[in-house]
């Protein structure tokens, strides 16, 4: 459990270093899309990611919440969060990423950095749509490159996680496993304070499900501005 705690506040300071204040002011002006209510609990997400240049809709009047994303979008959406940083490596493995799609740099970057390895070694999935399982996996992969650890950090975080879980009766989440390949990504976001179930039903985090626009925004807002301290 001290490592996992030294882990976090390693990851805290790293990040507390390399963000900017993504604070939103109140004199900014409103969003162009028709389809994001000042209301909905997206908005926020969705303003800061006009803002940082992680996307600007699906087109000039529309944002398109509820539409579901792809891996090609998940990836895009995160590699751009980075800054957009273009990837060392020229080494393509995936036959469905070709350097003219506007995710190669994303694919290529994430890969680099181990935040994915796609569906298999030769197939990225592209056009697959993306769990709220997956995207769990992919922002803890991300925390893991953006703190620089170690494998010896990655096994000794693991071990902490599996002891902090046999100390309580089970998950906060009543559909999530451990020994999911989502289980340890889904159980230390939301110890983070990075995600959460469902609204109608908050002890469900449903890892199959479909993520949507909004949803996949959401995430991604909730990682860059999270308070580590």
């Amino acid at each position: 459990m001290k490592k996992l705690i030294s882990i976090c506040l390693v990851l805290a300071t790293v990040l507390c270093l390399v963000l900017p204040a993504f604070a939103a002011g109140t004199d900014e002006p409103k969003l162009p899309f028709v389809d994001v209510s000042e209301n909905a609990y997206y908005y926020n997400a969705v303003r800061w990611a006009v803002k940082e240049k992680v996307t600007s809709g699906t087109d000039k009047t529309h944002f398109s919440p509820n539409a579901f994303c792809t891996r090609a979008q998940v990836v895009t959406f995160l590699w751009r969060s980075f800054g957009s940083p273009k990837p060392k490596t020229t080494f393509n493995p995936f036959d469905d990423v070709k350097k003219s799609d506007y995710f190669y740099d994303a694919v290529l970057w994430c890969v680099e950095n181990k935040i994915t390895t796609g569906a298999s070694s030769h197939y990225f999935a592209t056009n697959v749509k993306c769990t709220r399982g997956e995207i769990a996996v992919f922002l803890f992969r991300a925390a893991v490159a953006i703190g620089n650890w170690s494998d010896k950090d990655i096994a000794d975080n693991r071990a902490a996680l599996k002891a902090w879980v046999q100390a309580f009766p089970k998950m906060k989440f009543d559909d999530v496993s451990f020994t999911r390949y989502y289980g340890q990504s889904v159980y230390a976001l939301e110890n983070w304070g990075l995600v959460t179930g469902v609204s109608d039903h908050p002890h469900l985090f449903k890892p199959n499900r479909v993520c949507t626009r909004a949803e996949v925004i959401t995430m991604v807002y909730r990682f860059w501005n999270y308070n580590w301290s």
